[in-house]
């Protein structure tokens, strides 16, 4: 190996010496470039895009309610983790099955089918594990938009992946946004389905009362009590209803808030439960229960109608001196907080009234049911004890169809709630493959192979420690002890200068 600095004349020398080495190295790595480019699968990719927007949080989730500008960016990373995890790819594996079923071009899906030419797909596992490698999610930089995309060597398979994926996802997250809205709705069903059932009961009981005691008549006035009877039961039951929701509801708002100030926390509950505020709401569950009675008479010769309105009016300025106290405690609870905090401290105030006015609601109707039961009392016993059946079948009935109402309700408020993604466009079949890159490939070949040639000549030179020049033996510093010239042949020389 010849030591020493080259010069660019020794570079020119050498790639002169070894053009041909050159050549060949460089035309076999251009050929192998080519084949492989020309050879190589086509793979197709497809892209759906979907828009997530902005979830409305709950304020006990997150107390800074979006105000982090980097909340959207976290969110949009996490839901693309759910596209791309295990449990999500199962349900995308069991649609592309189930669109493989029936889909008329099987020869088209070699993803899914289990061989080439069979009308038999692979399991669950199978594709779901695959699809890891084929599925990708990629936000669009400083936007809310996902683009969802699909490989396959199908173009036709490559779109449908693709959308199946968009689809799916969008079902898991409605599921998800809906998840309150069912639960709420399936405990209004529950307790439906539970007051059908004991109107059902209360209906053969006051029947085999009926047939064994015969034909029992009430006159007007006692039909009124039973009736009113009724509707405070119903009004009782409803009212238990609504309380169940609202403690545990205080319960989470309390529980939040004391994370943060546990000292507003006991400050608004003596503030919310002051004397004059529970005065208040007694007045006012009373002239409430006051208004319903009277608008339940009938055939009596009372103006009902100005009775009603009379309490209105009531009820209205009592309400005002309410609010006004309540805006006082909001104002005080406010001051020198955060707004998370006072977001938090408000739902806490506004429930905690809520709770209380139900309290005071229901035990004013106790003690309104509990007069006009001793009105019962004064009737016969047969009579009595079928005015506690129609009582009893009256109240369920309201209390059920109530609670069918409100199922109702769930039942839109679910429906409507379609989540938070948007398939803003559907993959299309692609009309070009997206790899390989052939033409590219081919470049890269044009450019490797004269590197490369070049790159083995230079390794080749270094560990060659031939003399090939005479400044070879100058640049080592050989010592030179002749020169043997080269001389042509007595006959060469001849046969040149016959050749003159």
């Amino acid at each position: 190996m010849l030591t020493g600095t080259k010069s660019l004349k020794d570079y020119i020398l050498l790639l002169k010496n070894n053009l041909k080495h050159i050549v060949i190295i460089s035309l076999s790595i251009i050929i192998l470039a080519s084949i492989y480019a020309f050879l190589a699968k086509s793979v197709y990719t497809s892209t759906a895009s979907v828009r997530v927007t902005n979830p409305q949080k709950n304020v006990l989730e997150d107390g800074r309610q979006n105000a982090d500008n980097t909340f959207v960016d976290r969110y949009i990373v996490s839901e693309m983790g759910v596209i791309g995890n295990f449990a999500t790819r199962k349900k995308i594996a069991q649609a592309l099955i189930d669109s493989f079923e029936v889909s008329a071009y099987k020869d088209m899906l070699p993803l899914i089918s289990e061989r080439k030419g069979s009308n038999s797909s692979k399991s669950v596992e199978q594709i779901a594990g695959m699809l890891g490698g084929i599925i990708t999610a990629e936000q669009n930089p400083g936007t809310d938009v996902v683009f969802i995309s699909a490989e396959s060597r199908s173009p036709y398979e490559s779109a449908l992946v693709s959308n199946c994926t968009a689809k799916e996802y969008q079902k898991i997250n409605t599921i998800v946004s809906r998840e309150k809205l069912t639960s709420l709705r399936k405990f209004l069903d529950d307790q439906a389905q539970e007051k059908l059932n004991e109107l059902r009961a209360i209906e053969d009981s006051m029947m085999k009362f009926q047939e064994k005691g015969g034909i029992i008549s009430f006159d007007v006035q006692s039909t009124n009590i039973i009736g009113q009877l009724s509707n405070l039961d119903a009004q009782k039951e409803a009212i238990k209803i609504e309380l169940v929701t609202s403690n545990e509801v205080l319960k989470q708002y309390k529980f939040f808030l004391r994370k943060q100030d546990p000292q507003l926390v006991e400050y608004l509950e003596s503030q919310t439960s002051q004397a004059y505020i529970n005065a208040l709401q007694q007045q006012l569950a009373e002239l409430q229960i006051n208004r319903d009675i009277a608008m339940s008479i009938k055939g009596s010769n009372v103006d009902v109608a100005s009775k009603v309105k009379e309490y209105d009016d009531r009820i209205a300025e009592l309400k005002q001196k309410l609010n006004s106290t309540i805006r006082t405690i909001k104002a005080d609870a406010y001051s020198g907080n955060p707004e998370q905090v006072r977001d938090l401290a408000q739902r806490l105030i506004e429930e905690e009234i809520k709770n209380s006015s139900l309290t005071v609601q229901l035990e004013q109707l106790e003690a309104a049911t509990g007069k006009y039961e001793g009105n019962l009392r004064r009737f016969p016993k047969a009579s009595t004890i079928l005015s506690q059946y129609q009582r009893e079948r009256e109240s369920l009935q309201q209390t059920y169809l109530l609670l069918n109402e409100r199922y109702q309700e769930a039942m839109i408020n679910e429906a409507s709630e379609s989540g938070n993604v948007v398939i803003l466009n559907p993959a299309v079949i692609p009309d070009t493959p997206s790899k390989p890159n052939r033409l590219f490939i081919i470049l890269i070949g044009f450019m490797l192979g004269p590197i490369v040639s070049f790159a083995l000549i230079l390794i080749k030179d270094h560990f060659d420690d031939t003399v090939k020049t005479p400044d070879d033996i100058e640049k080592e510093e050989i010592k030179l002890l002749t020169w043997i010239p080269h001389y042509k042949s007595i006959t060469k020389l001849k046969d040149d200068n016959l050749g003159f």
